[in-house]
């Protein structure tokens, strides 16, 4: 029996109460506006993926959902980048015009690669469903690079935080991001990125349920 389909829709429904009940506990506040739209950008990704990870769907279809989560894969380096500015309090980096191209441009544009069949092409049928490939192109690398850079950045900020932040409170909240960030990081990148990369197929890409580390 395949219990992926079950995993992912069990995720999109924690990421989905998730979403409400940060939003609901303080609607104004800019970090968890950012956390809520991250976390709803899961949702959709695990959703994509309950279908993906069923081998009982079309090749077709699989390609079909495998763009659409590209909101998600692609996207949410930006988010967490842009979470941990919010959450550190980087007012000044906050209201400069060029960081939201590099949140949101940059982005958009991998997405449009991977809808133009640049990044993510062709599908192995295994015993968890389809499992996409990364095209024998410069972009997989260009991705991976963008999603490194961004996590790295957050993480550096997020720990110089950990060292200076100015009540025990935000310092405990900081060093809780970073020690799951890293788990999260290291483990994303070996099952999405590193393992298909290097033709690992059997091994399941499933960033999705290790981001609810």
């Amino acid at each position: 029996m395949n219990f992926f389909p079950f995993l992912h829709f069990f995720n999109t429904v924690v990421y989905v109460y998730l979403a409400i009940y940060i939003v609901i506990k303080n609607p104004k506040a800019l970090t968890n506006r950012i956390c809520t739209a991250a976390l709803l950008c899961f949702a959709l990704w695990s959703c994509c993926l309950m279908f993906t990870h069923n081998p009982y769907y079309s090749e077709s279809v699989a390609k079909l959902l495998l763009n659409i989560s590209a909101v998600s894969w692609v996207g949410f380096a930006g988010f967490s980048l842009w979470f941990i500015l919010a959450f550190t309090e980087k007012k000044q980096i906050l209201q400069k015009k060029w960081l939201y191209p590099l949140i949101f441009g940059v982005p958009l544009f991998l997405m449009y690669k991977q809808w133009t069949n640049s990044l993510m092409v062709g599908f192995t049928k295994e015993y968890f469903g389809w499992k996409p490939h990364y095209t024998h192109s410069v972009w997989p690398y260009l991705f991976t690079f963008y999603c490194f850079v961004y996590l790295s950045i957050g993480l550096y900020i997020v720990f110089r935080y950990m060292r200076s932040a100015p009540s025990a409170l935000k310092r405990k909240q900081a060093s809780v991001i970073f020690i799951t960030g890293v788990a999260t990081t290291v483990l994303g990148f070996l099952t999405d990125i590193f393992f298909p990369l290097v033709g690992l197929n059997d091994v399941p890409n499933i960033a999705d349920s290790i981001v609810l580390i």
